[in-house]
C-alpha cells in the first residue's frame, strides 16, 4: 500500500513536532447549557442531567451553591455524586438536606485544567 504524498507531508509534519515538543492543545473552559430537572426539594436526592460543552471526563467536578446566603455552610454547598462525565454531558444526583436554603441556586462546573463556569439561577430548591 502506497501512501500519498500529501499523508507523507502530513506524518513528516507531525514527527517534527513531536520530536521539537512543540504540540499545544488549546483549552476550552466548560460551558453550562442546562440542568433537568431544574427544581428539587429538601430531605431529597434528585438525579440530574447537565448539558454543556467542554466537560473533561474524569477531570470535572460539579457544586451547588446557595445564592441567598452567599454560599458558606454545608447545607448552603452541595457536591454531588457524578455518575458519568461525557464532554457534553453530566449525569449524577444530588442529595438536597432538610435545612437547605430554599430559592435559587447556582451551579459550578470545574475541569482539572483550572477553567471553570458558573450558572447562576440554574436550580431552584423549593
Amino acid at each position: 500500500m502506497q501512501c500519498s504524498e500529501n499523508t507523507k507531508n502530513h506524518t513528516e509534519y507531525f514527527s517534527q513536532i513531536f520530536s521539537h515538543g512543540s504540540l499545544f492543545f488549546e483549552e476550552y473552559p466548560p460551558v453550562i447549557g442546562s440542568i433537568s430537572p431544574a427544581t428539587g426539594y429538601g430531605n431529597t436526592t434528585v438525579a440530574f442531567t447537565l448539558t454543556g460543552n467542554y466537560f473533561e471526563p474524569g477531570g470535572t467536578t460539579v457544586k451547588f451553591l446557595s445564592q441567598t446566603t452567599g454560599a458558606t455552610g454545608s447545607v448552603n454547598v452541595l457536591n454531588p455524586a457524578i455518575l458519568s462525565i461525557a464532554p457534553t454531558q453530566i449525569v449524577g444526583s444530588v442529595t438536597i438536606p432538610y435545612a437547605a436554603t430554599m430559592g435559587l441556586w447556582e451551579i459550578k462546573v470545574a475541569t482539572v485544567d483550572g477553567g471553570s463556569s458558573l450558572d447562576a439561577n440554574a436550580f431552584r430548591v423549593a
